[in-house]
This record gives C-alpha cells, sequence and structure tokens, in this order.
C-alpha cells in the first residue's frame, strides 16, 4: 500500500498524529504539502499571500521536507491549485490513500470534501489543544461564550501526552520529488518584533530561548500589552498557525515549568491564550461557513478611507504605526490588532470583512479560525454580539505608549 501523508498547517515532526500512525505501518509513504501561492480573493485580482507569509511558509515546509528526506522519505510540494497538484501527485506516486489532518476554515473543509470523493482520505485531530473526544460537550453544544467554555474544558477536560516524534516509517521507492520554487529572501526590518524564520526547528529554539533562557513567561501578564521588541509576548503564534509548533507541546512546557521555576498567573495566561484558540477552532468547525458571515457584495469596491488605513495614512499616528509595522514584518502586537480592527470597524464605519482579509494576506500568523473569529467579535457580530467592543485610539496611546517611543519607531 502505498499512503500520502498530507500536511496542511501541521507542518512538524513532534506531537505529529500522522507519524505516529505511518509509524504503526507497513504501507510505502510520501510527504505532501501544497498551496496556491498566486491564489487571489473571490471576484478580485487581490493576492491572498502577502510576502513575508508566503516566505515563513515555504521556510516552515522547507524545514520539514528536509527532516523528511534526511530520513530517506521522499517529500513533495506543489504550488498549484490542489486538484491539478493531487493529479499530479497520482501520475508520479499512485497512492491508495492519503492521511491528513483535519483543518478548521469553510474553505480547507471545503476542500476536505473534495478530495474524500476522489480519494481515500483519512483525516485525523492535531490542530488543537483539546481534542473532540477531550471536550465535556458534543460539539453542536459548544458555548457559545469563551468563559463558559473555559470553565467547563478547565474543570471537565484533560490534555492529553505528546506523541512520538521520530520518523520511523517506510518512505516510497524511486520517488522523484520537485524542489521548492525560488522565492527572494526578505531581508529582516531592523525594529521588527518577529526577526523568526519559519520551521520547526526555529519554533523549537523559540520555546526554549523564551521560556526557559529568558523566564519570560514569568512576567508574561505584565508585558504581553507592549508593542516593542520580541521578548514582550511569546511570538508562537506563527509557529502554532502553520503547525511548527503543536499547542500540546506548548502546554506541556508550561506545566514543566511552573513544577520546575514557578507557577503564577503569568505562566497560566499562556495556557489561557491557548484555550482561546481552542474556542475559536471549535466553533469554527461547529458553525462551517456560517462563521464567516456572509461578505458583502460590494466589499471590493475600496474606499479611499480603507487604502488610508492599509498604507498607516489616516488621522491617528498610533493606528498608522500600527499599520506600518504589519506592511514591514507581517506582524503586529495583539494590542495593535485590536486597536486598528476597532478603528476600522467603529471609527472609519468600514466593513470588518475587508479588514479581515487584509489581515489574512499580510499577518504571518494568520489562520482562519483565529484571525475571522477576533474580527467578527470586535465587530459584534460573533457569538458573544455586544456593541460596545470600541477602543479609543487616543486613550490606548496614552495607556500603552505613553512617551510615544512605539509610534515615534514606526512613522
Amino acid at each position: 500500500m502505498k499512503i500520502v501523508l498530507w500536511f496542511r498547517r501541521d507542518l512538524r515532526i513532534h506531537d505529529q498524529i500522522l507519524i505516529e500512525e505511518a509509524n504503526k505501518s507497513d504501507a510505502e509513504f510520501l510527504g505532501f504539502a501544497q498551496a496556491e501561492l498566486d491564489a487571489v480573493f473571490q471576484n478580485t485580482s487581490e493576492v491572498r499571500w502577502g510576502e513575508r507569509k508566503k516566505q515563513f511558509y515555504l521556510e516552515s515546509v522547507a524545514d520539514i521536507k528536509g527532516q523528511f528526506e534526511r530520513k530517506g522519505i521522499p517529500f513533495w510540494f506543489s504550488d498549484l491549485p490542489l486538484i491539478k497538484a493531487l493529479a499530479e501527485l497520482e501520475k508520479t506516486f499512485c497512492f491508495d490513500e492519503i492521511w491528513c489532518q483535519n483543518t478548521a476554515g469553510w474553505e480547507e473543509q471545503e476542500e476536505l470534501s473534495w478530495v474524500a470523493k476522489k480519494y481515500k482520505l483519512h483525516r485525523f485531530e492535531s490542530q488543537s489543544l483539546y481534542q473532540l473526544e477531550d471536550l465535556p460537550f458534543e460539539l453542536k453544544s459548544l458555548p457559545l461564550v469563551f468563559t463558559e467554555f473555559r470553565k467547563k474544558v478547565e474543570r471537565y477536560s484533560t490534555v492529553k501526552k505528546s506523541c512520538s516524534s521520530e520518523i520511523c516509517f517506510r518512505g516510497a521507492e524511486n520517488a522523484i520529488t520537485p524542489a521548492l520554487p525560488a522565492h527572494p529572501t526578505l531581508a529582516q526590518h531592523p525594529n521588527s518584533a518577529f526577526p523568526f524564520s519559519g520551521g520547526e526547528q526555529s519554533a523549537l529554539n523559540r520555546m526554549e530561548e523564551w521560556i526557559w533562557k529568558g523566564n519570560h513567561i514569568a512576567k508574561y501578564k505584565e508585558t504581553r500589552n507592549e508593542s516593542i521588541g520580541t521578548e514582550y509576548s511569546s511570538k508562537f503564534s506563527s509557529y502554532l498557525a502553520w503547525g511548527c509548533l503543536s499547542p500540546r507541546a506548548i502546554f506541556w512546557e508550561i506545566k514543566k515549568y511552573e513544577q520546575e521555576v514557578v507557577a503564577n498567573e503569568s505562566t497560566y495566561w499562556l495556557y489561557f491564550e491557548l484555550l482561546w484558540r481552542d474556542f475559536f477552532h471549535f466553533t469554527c468547525r461547529k458553525d462551517n461557513r456560517a462563521f464567516f458571515k456572509s461578505m458583502p457584495s460590494n466589499l471590493f469596491k475600496e474606499p479611499e478611507a480603507f487604502k488610508a488605513w492599509k498604507e498607516g495614512k489616516t488621522e491617528n499616528a498610533f493606528i498608522n504605526a500600527h499599520m506600518i509595522e504589519l506592511a514591514a514584518t507581517g506582524f503586529m502586537s495583539n494590542r495593535g490588532r485590536q486597536n486598528v480592527a476597532s478603528y476600522l470597524i467603529h471609527h472609519l464605519k468600514l466593513d470588518w470583512w475587508l479588514g479581515a482579509q487584509h489581515f489574512e494576506r499580510e499577518l504571518i500568523d494568520y489562520e482562519a479560525a483565529n484571525n475571522y473569529g477576533n474580527w467578527t467579535y470586535l465587530a459584534g457580530v460573533g457569538n458573544d454580539p455586544r456593541k460596545d467592543r470600541i477602543f479609543n485610539p487616543e486613550l490606548q496611546k496614552q495607556r500603552y505608549d505613553p512617551q510615544g517611543k512605539y509610534v515615534a519607531l514606526w512613522t
């Protein structure tokens, strides 16, 4: 039997259920990843992949591809549309089954449905901290509000131990795989808060440096709303988004740190944010297409105010600084994201979809459930539909950038 291991948003070896299951099999395996890097948004010519997002993804694919090939396992990457990519792969490998991660997102689920109609597809759960069977309720009964979700999960659920991290299965013989597409290496901006490369090894190094060598996790709750430098937050989000880092690996690293060094509000807060990630993930899985609401028909008649917002040319310097940082680095702090989103929705009175799709294109750590979940939350159209989540940018600047250092850095 010949099986394709399709890596979607799980570009890693550690805590990898596909590898754990492959290690139990006598089949021949080939690694596979696919991304249509030139894709555009529906009904527009706007590209869906910003250059920094594209670079980080290709670095992440290169890392796992290299790990496979050093073990003698071929790894195929394609930037063709999925239908064409699998057809090309089938010509070369003549596979019997495809194994992959079950990923949240309406388009992602549509892809899986199409693949399941044409090929024998086996889906595994590995994107979230808790698995579906770990939850103390059925998916259809998922709480609508995060606080209720958190309390029930914390009281009744347990995080499983991580899977095996070693490749012991057999690779497909004589499978010639294409090289990754060439992509110019973008220089890191000197002020970047995220000067890190993609890939599992970079992710594991970052976790070791930030948690253990720097002990930054011990004061994370105090620093998490800052915006300058690399250490005010974990910067794990990009590695989580592409699956270079497992949420379970982070959880058990937190527990180890709490046992050996200190357990406090800051160590809990990192776990708390993994819970938020799970909440959006499972809500997206439950609601499917409805999670993303309805796209306005006139969305891409781009208003001048939106152009000024995305280019950092609004009337507010605090907002501009964050948008300039995003354009220059592919990253923005969580505090910044809330401010610029609120400004677009409540001050400029623009449709939240414009901002959500801009973030999808530009953010290195873009991931459907969390990106669109956060935008609907701030727009008051998500599960907890309040209309008062409005951030006053002047008050926010006074509180989080009182001396104007962040604005001066980027404007």
